[in-house]
């Protein structure tokens, strides 16, 4: 380990590509070795092939219905890499992978031309260290790609303001935010910090540049309102007049979809205002460990009207506030925020994170992520005290406890391993390699445990080659597994009277449906089989006895 330090701290003109080094094999973990995984990734990867297959790009479709959730930006780029590679696996994940990789180039560049390059990694290793970043690096979704396009905003609109007095800046911001609409409806975000320098200019801060002016900005509204239009427009010329309901609802939705969606207006579990501020302490760890001295480091700053401070300080806390003031508040949204909390945090971090009082809390909280795996390792292993209660597959492999008592244990080595100053780093390291062992460990193994292949592999030793294969207990996880056509029916009601209507035909079913079925049916014998237990339904396969005993 020591050598692995020594290394990092090499010389200055190659330790950037160090880092980008590692950030490479950090965030690439486990590409290539997985499904997508339920809730969000299945449907998405769904929607992208179908996409790229059908050619239909204009509007994304999830089992035959049009997608009203949020705009399609996410998926044109899955479908395009899947058009590309044609693997599923790798195209899923690449949008989070490029996009994590494009924000920390981001913020490393801003934080170098304001601070210099030492700065400047500094940033972009507090950005990669932190666990809400490298965990949507490694998921399916959408989150990953608006936080680039609204860290290109912010990093456009900083450098107008603060750096050169070009509009090709409003421009790239606003063209940036245009595409952060069309990812998931906030992109929009980063306007906010026109408030504190609208505010700064009246009180005219002596670190501004001269000869900016709030009336140059009609820029960024314009080219944001033009990316957003140039989807908007033919979208909603698809759709007006239809009359079927899937595209009338999608134009109704449409909307409330670009500013934001439906999630964040009428949540399903109301939080306090003060759930996003906690989540933050968790999720930008280890970065929020050093707030406590980093807020003295603020206030002097902001008493000498440093607008850098001044300018992310007042962003971060509108944005924060827009955020816990909304009804759906989730933990996810924070992370379009933590680039600029890094960029915030990289001034004096160097000689913050070294201070013994950092050290110590560092220290502390390694200690206790350590011993809570183990406990979770070693409580994991005894099966009479949670099965039965927890919906488990029965197949669970003992690979996921065994994960988490190595995951422990290799804390525990970390840090007995790093003395001295280099106590503070155990942390970082501590992700880091949990994050490997995720990535090449322990995703290859789960990924029987979070698909349904198994449930499928049981329907073809089953059902006849010919048999049609239906359920009302559609998902996109069993749609993008089925190894045959599986039509989606819409209540029990639906499916009796289908798999009456002709021979041959199959349904597959939640097994606690099977009395509802038999109920509506007229044939009093049915055939059934149990598959294995996956996305918490015991699954089995129903139909007519076709011949009575």
């Amino acid at each position: 380990m020591k050598r692995i330090f020594d290394w990092l701290n090499g010389s200055d003109e190659r330790k950037g590509w160090r880092i980008a080094l590692i950030a490479l094999a950090v965030l690439s973990a486990g590409l290539g070795l997985r499904d997508p995984w339920p809730p969000d990734e299945p449907a998405l990867a769904l929607m992208a092939a179908h996409m790229a297959e059908s050619g239909e790009w204009l509007i994304p479709y999830l089992g035959g219905e049009p997608f009203a959730e949020h705009p399609p930006f996410a998926i044109w780029l899955q479908a395009a890499f899947y058009d590309a590679t044609h693997s599923l696996r790798l195209s899923f994940l690449l949008p989070a992978l490029l996009a994590c990789f494009g924000t920390l180039w981001l913020v490393y560049d801003l934080a170098r031309q304001l601070w210099g390059p030492r700065t400047g990694r500094l940033a972009a290793t507090a950005l990669l260290c932190s666990f809400q970043f490298m965990l949507q690096a490694h998921r399916g979704q959408v989150d990953a790609v608006l936080m680039f396009w609204t860290t290109l905003a912010l990093y456009s609109l900083l450098q107008y303001m603060l750096l050169e007095h070009t509009r090709k800046w409003l421009t790239l911001a606003g063209v940036a935010m245009g595409f952060g609409v069309l990812t998931k409806g906030v992109g929009y975000l980063p306007a906010l910090i026109i408030l504190p320098y609208a505010w700064m200019l009246r009180k005219q801060w002596p670190g501004l540049p001269a000869g900016r002016a709030l009336s140059d900005f009609w820029t960024v509204a314009v080219s944001a309102l033009v990316v957003v239009l140039a989807w908007t427009l033919p979208a909603l010329g698809f759709v007006s007049g239809a009359d079927e309901a899937g595209l009338d609802d999608f134009r109704r939705r449409l909307l409330v979809n670009l500013l934001g969606g439906a999630s964040v207006l009428d949540p399903q579990v109301p939080q306090s205002w003060w759930y996003l501020p906690i989540q933050a302490l968790v999720l930008w760890l280890p970065l929020s460990l050093v707030l406590p001295w980093k807020l003295r480091i603020w206030r002097q700053r902001l008493a000498a009207r440093d607008p850098f401070i001044g300018l992310l300080l007042g962003y971060l806390i509108l944005a924060l506030g827009l955020f816990s003031l909304l009804p759906g508040k989730h933990g996810v949204q924070l992370l379009v925020l933590l680039p600029a909390m890094a960029l915030l945090m990289a001034p004096y971090l160097g000689g913050v994170w070294w201070r013994p009082g950092v050290q110590r809390l560092s220290v502390a909280c390694l200690w206790a992520l350590s011993l809570s795996t183990i406990a979770l390792g070693l409580i994991g292993h005894e099966e009479e005290l949670w099965q039965g209660k927890v919906p488990y597959p029965d197949d669970l492999p003992n690979l996921l406890w065994n994960f988490l008592l190595t995951l422990g244990v290799a804390g525990l080595v970390i840090s007995f391993a790093l003395r001295g100053r280099r106590r503070a780093l155990g942390l970082p390291t501590f992700f880091f390699v949990g994050w490997l062992m995720l990535g090449y460990w322990a995703y290859p193994t789960l990924n029987q445990v979070r698909t349904s292949k198994i449930v499928f592999a049981g329907v073809e030793r089953i059902v006849e080659e010919e048999a049609e294969l239906a359920t009302w207990n559609w998902m996109p996880q069993l749609a993008l597994f089925a190894s045959r056509p599986l039509q989606r029916l819409g209540s029990v009601e639906e499916g009796a009277g289908w798999v009456q209507a002709a021979p041959g035909r199959w349904l597959l079913i939640d097994s606690r449906d099977l009395p509802a079925l038999q109920a509506l049916a007229a044939q009093p014998a049915w055939e059934t089989h149990a598959l294995p237990l996956r996305h918490r339904v015991p699954w089995s396969l129903a139909r007519p006895r076709l011949t009575q005993d």
